[in-house]
Order: C-alpha cells, then structure tokens, then sequence
C-alpha cells in the first residue's frame, strides 16, 4: 500500500509541475502577443527639429489701404501651398491675414494644416500657427507654436520654434524651420 500510495503522490507532483509549466508558459506567451497599453505606448518624447520649406506663389484674396493715398497701411487675406523637408516631411497648405506698413515691412499671421510624417514621432496631420515679420527686402523671421490638433501619430504632438526665410512679392520663397517638439501619440 505505501508503495501504491507514493506512486499517487508522485504522479500528482508529476501533473502539477506539469500544470505549473504549462501555465508559465501560457503567461508568457499570452504577454509576448498582448499590444502594450495605450499608456505605456504614450511615452512624451522630446523631438529637437530642423526642417526646410519652399511655397507660394500665394493668392491673394482680399487686400485694402487706408488711407487709400501713399504713404498708408495696407492689409488683407492671403493662401498658399508649401513643402516641407528634413524633421518634417509632407505638403501644407496655409491661410493668412497680413498687414504692410508704409516702410513696405509686411507682418502675417499664419494658420497651416502640415500633413505628412514628422521624424521620430509618426505621420498624420497637424496645425502650425505662425507669426512672422517680413522686410521690405524680403527677409523673414517668426516664431512658430504647434497647439495639440494633430491627427493619427500626430495628435498630440506639440512645439514651439522660429523660422527664417526669404520671399519674392508673390509670396514664393523659402527658409528654415527649428525648434522642439513634444510627440505624445
């Protein structure tokens, strides 16, 4: 009988240290096939970014002078397309209002829809709101913020920088973007 018995107990470690290593592995398999969370996939990165653009001819699509003599100032409503190269990679287009004064110096207030992949963060599209300040010569320096209004990678992504650039009278040109961005997506 005590033989009978033993031969019991060691068929009942036997099936569960088998039960055990079959369940061990089941957990490990089940977390190498479970996605991560949407937590821990929301890991903010900080996205140092240096990009290049060229755009216009832009349109022009209301424009008045008060006085309507010289020398007056002088605004209206403008849009364009851009392209976009390096930390961003895609096509915008982009509505402006502006305001020229009578030294010819010209300030815009931007509101663009950036659609295409920024570098380390994803693709999708987002929304750039600039303010920049034109010289009579052409030559362009702003500053630019980035409000978390993205879509797919882009969502939460957010930033602030400066821009320079140069310009013709009909709003073609180009330049160079840099700042930091916050990719949340």
């Amino acid at each position: 009988m005590t033989t009978n018995a033993a031969t019991r107990a060691s068929c009942r470690t036997a099936i569960r240290n088998a039960a055990a290593l079959m369940l061990a592995t089941a957990t490990i398999v089940a977390a190498m096939l479970t996605p991560a969370s949407a937590a821990s996939a929301a890991i903010p990165r900080h996205i140092a970014l240096a990009a290049t653009y060229t755009g216009g001819p832009d349109t022009i699509t209301s424009f008045r002078c008060d006085p309507a003599s010289a020398p007056s100032t002088c605004h209206g409503t403008a849009e364009g397309a851009a392209t976009y190269a390096g930390g961003w990679s895609g096509t915008s287009h982009y509505i402006y209002r502006f305001l020229v004064a009578p030294s010819n110096t010209v300030t815009v207030d931007i509101s663009e829809r950036f659609e295409g992949t920024v570098e380390g963060c994803g693709t999708g599209t987002f929304t750039v709101l600039t303010h920049e300040t034109i010289e009579a010569s052409g030559t362009a320096q702003g500053r630019w913020v980035i409000p978390a209004l993205g879509t797919d990678d882009l969502r939460q992504l957010t930033g602030t920088g400066s821009s320079t650039g140069s310009y013709a009278p009909d709003g073609a040109g180009g330049g160079q973007l840099t700042g930091r961005l916050l990719c949340q997506g």
